[in-house]
């Protein structure tokens, strides 16, 4: 019996047979092989015991763009490109055990382009001959979909800038370069003014351009070592090698002269404008995340101040911190039920009977005694927590307006809710609200929910409608607060099924003492009127207002001379006494 042996690295193939078809057999597997070289679709090439090529596949010769016959015979180093096209180099590279599982390098074809390419080298002994195999993978097709991942992944589609991760990225790596000297770079959060206008006026392709005028501005802007961003919507980021805060400080005011440059939308004109937030190294933030978090608080103590340029440093560093324990604090009286309500009467002006009550939240804080909805109720918007809160508001209100209806029938008060910007636009509002309903049983008439005015304006006004169409489907009561200080045209309070408008406070505080307010209060009372609307005066204080408004015929009103907030069984015990002395 004869025996043909193939090894290739750990693997020897075996052929064994009879002496008469040893050759056969050879022969055989010899064709074999070369067909699956011949279809392979990475190129195959050979070498002799110098290196030489003595054989290539046909997936080799497309790929470099050689014919076999002008390859056989040469070295290997022709089909590459950079430091190995030298067979020193080649030899050296070769001897690294690692290359056999593949390794990347830069091929070259005949005209003398490159590609990215994965090359593998083998070992073999073929009838006691030494034999290396090159197989060349061209890996372009590979790269440029990584590329194209990678630009999705990390870079903002509208302006093409780094997004926010990969901004935070090259932040933090350039920390990490800088190490814990307190010196750049700095941060920039920069807010677009009155980006809304822009897309509500000329539409939101002249703010898509816009913003992409402003992304090239800011990136001509700075220097080959610093970095612009996109952080989303309206906002930008600025990555700035200044030494020190004061230059900061300096290259802002640069860049809002710079961005702040006429530019041409079409048929259309604008100067726009910005706010921006700074933070550097030198205040405390060597974090990345911090860095950019200091940066954005900034700026949005800029805003609160009318400024256009605020740096962060000790003060706000401390109302942050303040902040922080604030939203933490808000999180344990959630889970503690700290949260209480008290209920502000509303009263017919006529007669001064109860037939509303306003349910206004209070926290009961363990150490600090009752905290007022001013001292907590923005940090709950801002940190999200005011849907929870607002869903808790909203079932204990129904609860007690259903307890009252058991308790005095007809003559019990209607029970106002608030409702924030959060819970108005959230998916599950009219589902939530009738759970709430069903859960307390609660007959939907004795429920008023308010918003205010400028929830009216919101940029999704059909999604607005449909929801407020929803809440008066349920057979709610619904109420504008805060009236006359928003933009809320006729057409909108007639588009949206509002029953009671209330008057803002600041109005009714100016009546008798100033003429303007006197004038806008009558004109709100008037419409109410002539649009078939209710109307409830709110922040009455003075007996004299209240005349004013009988005389206006403002039908209702609240405020402290009818009474204070009070809590829920002090609450009771007024409407009792008021149904007692109706000889109910």
């Amino acid at each position: 019996m004869s025996v043909w042996t193939l090894s290739v690295g750990r693997l020897t193939l075996t052929v064994r047979g009879n002496d008469g078809d040893e050759r056969d057999a050879a022969a055989e597997h010899d064709a074999r092989m070369a067909a699956v070289v011949a279809i392979a679709a990475d190129a195959i090439v050979t070498l002799d015991d110098e290196g030489a090529i003595d054989s290539v596949n046909p997936a080799a010769e497309r790929l470099f763009g050689w014919s076999a016959g002008e390859l056989l015979g040469t070295s290997v180093v022709m089909l590459l490109a950079g430091p190995y096209r030298d067979d020193r180099a080649w030899r050296a590279w070769r001897a690294v055990p690692e290359l056999a599982g593949g390794r990347e390098v830069t091929a070259q074809r005949r005209d003398g382009t490159t590609f990215p390419a994965e090359l593998s080298v083998g070992e073999a002994s073929v009838a006691g001959r030494p034999l290396v195999t090159v197989i060349v993978r061209d890996l372009s097709e590979r790269k440029a979909l990584e590329a194209h991942l990678e630009q999705v992944a990390l870079y903002d589609a509208l302006t093409g800038l780094p997004n926010r991760v990969l901004f935070l990225d090259r932040l933090a790596a350039r920390l990490r370069e800088q190490g814990a000297a307190a010196v750049g770079p700095a941060v920039l959060f920069i807010d677009v003014d009155r980006f809304r206008v822009v897309n509500e006026s000329l539409g939101h392709e002249r703010g898509d351009q816009l913003l992409r005028l402003l992304a090239a501005r800011l990136q001509g802007a700075l220097g080959p070592e610093e970095l612009a961003g996109r952080f989303g919507a309206d906002e930008f980021l600025a990555l700035l090698e200044a030494p020190t805060v004061a230059a900061a400080a300096r290259r802002a005011a640069q860049l809002v002269e710079a961005l702040g440059e006429l530019v041409e939308l079409g048929d259309a004109r604008a100067f726009p404008s910005v706010t921006i937030g700074v933070a550097h190294p030198e205040h405390g933030a060597v974090d990345a995340h911090a860095l950019t978090r200091d940066a954005e608080a900034a700026m949005r103590r800029a805003r609160e101040l009318g400024h256009t340029i605020e740096v962060f440093g000790d003060e706000l560093r401390g109302r942050a911190h303040e902040r922080l324990a604030l939203e933490n604090a808000l999180h344990e009286a959630l889970r503690n039920e700290e949260f209480l309500l008290h209920y502000q009467p509303i009263v017919e002006m006529g007669s001064r009977r109860i037939v509303g009550v306003e349910a206004l939240v209070r926290w009961e804080h363990p150490t600090r005694g009752l905290v007022p909805p001013g001292e907590f109720i923005r940090a709950a918007e801002e940190s999200g927590l005011i849907t929870r809160l607002g869903s808790w508001v909203l079932a204990e209100a129904c609860r007690q307006a259903a307890q009252w209806a058991r308790s005095l029938g007809p003559v019990a008060p209607r029970v106002s809710v608030n409702l924030s910007v959060r819970d108005l636009l959230h998916a599950d509002l009219v589902a939530n609200v009738a759970r709430k309903l069903c859960e307390t049983g609660v007959d939907p008439a004795q429920l008023s929910l308010e918003i205010t005015e400028d929830m009216l304006e919101a940029d999704d006004a059909e999604r607005v409608s449909e929801v407020l169409l929803g809440l008066q489907g349920l057979g709610l009561h619904l109420a504008v607060d805060d009236f006359g200080t928003g933009y809320s045209s006729l057409s909108r309070l007639k588009r949206f099924p509002v029953g009671t408008l209330k008057i803002d406070r600041s109005f009714v505080a100016g009546l008798g003492v100033d003429e303007d307010d006197l004038a806008i209060t009558e004109a709100i009372v008037a419409m109410a009127r002539a649009l078939r609307l209710g109307v409830v005066a709110e922040g009455v204080e003075y007996a004299y207002q209240a005349e004013l408004l009988c005389r206006m015929g403002c039908e209702h009103a609240q405020g402290y001379l009818f009474g204070r907030p009070l809590p829920a069984a002090e609450t009771t015990a007024l409407l009792q006494s008021q149904a007692v002395a109706a000889g109910r």
